[in-house]
């Protein structure tokens, strides 16, 4: 898996602009409910920095699914980061 690839499965990019959605969440939306940048998301959805536990809990709030769900898919992301 290429580093893009592994960004491209981002679980928060995943259900950003997942096709089925109806219309897609920007980032500043997320930003804005999480209480952050949109430069902070961004930076999350490259794998350049790692939500924190409260931030984790906004997003999964937004994307209906609890908490623990939200941040097994984040660690499972994390461990598959390709090597440079």
């Amino acid at each position: 898996m290429t580093l893009r690839e592994w960004r491209d499965v981002n679980p928060l990019r995943l259900w950003r602009l997942a096709p089925e959605r109806p219309g897609q969440t920007t980032l500043r939306a997320v930003a804005l409910l999480a209480g952050v940048s949109i430069t902070a998301v961004w930076l999350w959805e490259r794998g350049e920095r790692r939500p924190k536990p409260d931030h984790v809990a906004a997003i999964a709030h937004m994307m209906d699914i609890r908490f623990h769900q939200l941040a097994e898919a984040w660690q499972w992301w994390i461990d598959q980061e390709p090597e440079n």
